[in-house]
């Protein structure tokens, strides 16, 4: 049994244009295909900002923000779980890079009626503005990041991609040194219609 397939292309043009397009296919399925993840074109000058435009991940959180390929546990955390968007992969535009030891990300997304492509652009939107700093330097670790993340997501009724939650907010770090490391998230949300605040 297949649990999951994903195959898709990358490739660069002019060392600054990238080009990116996955899709997830299921083998249990008779049509097998499933929807589109990341596929987006992104311009990058240089480390200090990037611009990406089509359908990409939403990155907040500890575990939202980290890759499944980079995951240390099997699944994404619970906290995460109940704070992040249940489907990954949204429309939208963002500008992310870094800055000497800052690092930023911010960007507007969709919610839409049909995400196995690139939808409809009818459910509203979510917004993020993401700051970390990198503290590694400073305390000799091999890796010391703090991050804050802060997402607005318009309340609408009908929104099935996002949860019903108005306002997350989170504070999360990696702190890593050798083969001993420790992460840690402190987040909180406010729900709207029949959705309770939620922190944890």
């Amino acid at each position: 049994t297949v649990r999951r397939l994903r195959v898709g292309f990358k490739f660069e043009l002019f060392d600054n244009i990238v080009f990116h397009s996955e899709a997830d296919f299921d083998l249990q399925r008779g049509d097998y295909y499933k929807r589109l993840t990341d596929t987006y074109i992104a311009w990058a000058p240089g480390k200090e900002f990037t611009l990406t435009l089509g359908k990409h991940g939403i990155p907040f959180t500890l575990d939202g923000s980290t890759s499944s390929k980079s995951l240390l546990t099997i699944d994404r955390n619970n906290l995460t779980n109940n704070l992040w968007f249940p489907v990954e992969y949204l429309p939208g535009i963002s500008a992310s890079g870094q800055l000497n030891n800052w690092k930023y990300h911010a960007g507007v997304y969709s919610a839409d009626s049909d995400a196995e492509e690139f939808g409809n652009f009818d459910l509203g939107q979510a917004y993020i503005v993401s700051l970390g700093y990198d503290f590694s330097t400073v305390l000799g670790m091999d890796e010391a990041f703090l991050k804050f993340d802060y997402v607005y997501n318009e309340l609408r009724e009908d929104n099935s991609f996002s949860r019903q939650l108005e306002n997350v907010a989170s504070l999360n770090f990696r702190l890593e040194k050798a083969k001993i490391g420790l992460r840690g998230d402190l987040s909180s949300a406010r729900g709207y219609n029949d959705q309770s605040n939620i922190w944890g």
